[in-house]
């Protein structure tokens, strides 16, 4: 009797009724590798919805793409729960890196607006940095060149995904070429700092 009280527990946590149609301990006992692997399985196939990123028990968020999972990620195999998690500095740092060529998807725009802060901080460091090495000349510094082209491509593609939170199309950002007119920038930054589309749009579902 004492061996078939594991069986019956594992079935019942999976379905109460599974467990209540198993009539004999005999069936509990043939059952019991097919409980484990059924368990294993619900643990393998924990995936964000958004971008199959791997995702853990405990996770809020998705670390690659920043889909919110919330409390039933772990309970229904990754797919994302309608609460909101605040995305923090380093955070948004993080994904912006992670998703260093996708033009693709959605970005909220605390990501967006973290990043901005990232790059002007790093940008301000990095010239001082230069002024102080004696690496700055008349116009730009070398630290500083050398970073704003590495945040070159992962900014124009958080500004696709921002551009996309709104419903609007990645190719909107052309109008940066014409920031000396002022009203192509100034249409910009004011898109950029609408809130996000409720629910999904043409490019995807809601980011969190």
């Amino acid at each position: 009797m004492k061996a078939f009280k594991r069986p019956l527990s594992v079935f019942w946590a999976i379905d109460p009724r599974t467990a209540t149609s198993l009539n004999g301990f005999g069936d509990l006992a043939d059952n019991s590798y097919r409980c484990d692997v059924l368990i294993s399985s619900r643990e393998i196939v924990m995936k964000c919805s958004k971008c199959g990123n791997d995702i853990q028990k405990d996770d809020l968020f998705c670390g690659a793409c920043g889909m919110t999972l919330g409390e039933s990620a772990a309970a229904d195999g990754g797919v994302p729960s309608p609460e909101r998690v605040v995305i923090s500095f380093p955070q948004a740092i993080k994904m912006g890196f992670n998703n260093y060529f996708r033009f693709r998807g959605r970005s909220t725009r605390p990501e967006f607006w973290w990043w901005v802060l990232f790059v002007v901080l790093a940008d301000i460091g990095l010239t001082l940095f230069d002024i102080s090495v004696g690496t700055y000349d008349n116009e730009d510094g070398l630290f500083a060149s050398v970073f704003g082209l590495a945040v070159l491509i992962p900014g124009l593609a958080l500004g696709a995904r921002r551009l996309h939170d709104i419903n609007r199309s990645g190719w909107w950002q052309l109008m940066w070429f014409g920031a000396p007119l002022v009203i192509p920038a100034v249409v910009l930054i004011v898109w950029a700092t609408r809130n996000s589309d409720a629910g999904p749009n043409r490019y995807g579902p809601e980011s969190r």
